[in-house]
């Protein structure tokens, strides 16, 4: 994964971005969270990694993500609700990204059984809660199994709890994922 550069995407590069993402999440504090027919959960601090896809555009699925919303719709808004997003990786695919990328994480991480993964046969697109060091090396293996090199991947970083327009985030490209 090298050549990238730093960019800015506008309004017309996010509305037709599509693709695979990865997004890091910290809790603060332990939680029991109610999680649709999942039912509650009890979540330790910690960070955690979801693996998500975007293959109708990343505008809505992350700015849904980022911006939060007051009926949750899949798992990982209940979680948000209490967890900062941190940073996303996003990989501008058509494929479903989510699901090599789980295949790929089955050994020595943690993770929440049936999180996300209600369509699929995975066991889980939640990882963690675990230190962010552990779970920043895990995603970075598994990214450098399954992510093609016609495939950009880009890090979204700078946001809070407040907000955000994703068209004016700044992307910033990476060679590789640390």
């Amino acid at each position: 994964m090298t050549g990238y550069h730093q960019v800015t995407l506008t309004d017309a590069d996010i509305s037709r971005a599509r693709g695979g993402y990865v997004l890091f999440a910290l809790l603060q504090s332990e939680h029991s969270i109610s999680v649709g027919k999942l039912g509650t959960i009890l979540f330790p601090p910690g960070s955690y990694a979801y693996l998500g896809s975007a293959l109708a555009g990343f505008k809505s699925r992350i700015g849904r993500h980022l911006n939060g919303t007051n009926k949750p719709k899949w798992h990982i808004d209940y979680l948000l609700t209490y967890a900062d997003v941190s940073r996303v990786l996003l990989c501008e695919t058509g494929r479903r990204l989510e699901c090599l990328l789980a295949q790929s994480l089955t050994g020595g991480i943690h993770f929440i059984p049936g999180f996300g993964s209600s369509d699929c046969r995975c066991h889980s697109h939640l990882l963690g809660p675990c230190d962010a060091k552990s779970l920043n090396n895990a995603i970075s293996t598994a990214l450098a199994d399954v992510v093609w090199t016609q495939e950009s991947l880009a890090e979204i970083k700078g946001f809070s709890k407040q907000p955000t327009r994703i068209h004016s985030t700044v992307i910033h490209p990476i060679n590789t994922v640390v």
